[in-house]
């Protein structure tokens, strides 16, 4: 149990976070938020939606669930790990859980997105930032 928590305690160093910042892939990825807007979703807003889910849903689905389905599902799935495409499935179905239609499904790919970044930089508040952002697009 020491080493699981000593990677999640990695995962929030600011160097990966800064590095991620600096590299067009974060940038690209940001760009495909645009998507986005095309898609009327409207929970209500409060404080806790904007921070604080995204911060415990990457720390569960990044830091503790990609992170452990890498150690028995290694290899590529063309641009991304099989680790992020099996753990951002199970992303878009926990969604689907609290807002049963569509649009709960299309968190898959900015899924994808956001465990790409994992996948390269390992850092839970660059993939914190990037859900965040995402959030705010769709409810632009």
């Amino acid at each position: 149990m020491p080493s699981l928590i000593s990677e999640l305690a990695a995962s929030f160093r600011l160097q990966p976070f800064r590095q991620g910042l600096r590299d067009r892939r974060f940038w690209i990825c940001c760009l495909g938020g645009v998507c986005g807007l095309f898609f009327d979703y409207r929970p209500g807003i409060s404080p806790f939606f904007f921070l604080a889910a995204p911060l415990l849903e990457e720390v569960t689905w990044r830091a503790l669930c990609q992170a452990e389905l890498e150690k028995i599902l290694p290899g590529r799935l063309f641009l991304f790990s099989r680790a992020n495409v099996f753990a951002s499935c199970l992303f878009a179905l926990s969604h689907v859980f609290f807002a049963p239609h569509v649009v709960s499904l299309l968190t898959f790919f900015p899924s994808l997105c956001i465990g790409f970044l994992w996948t390269r930089f390992r850092s839970v508040l660059l993939c914190t930032l990037l859900h965040i952002y995402y959030n705010a697009i769709l409810l632009w």
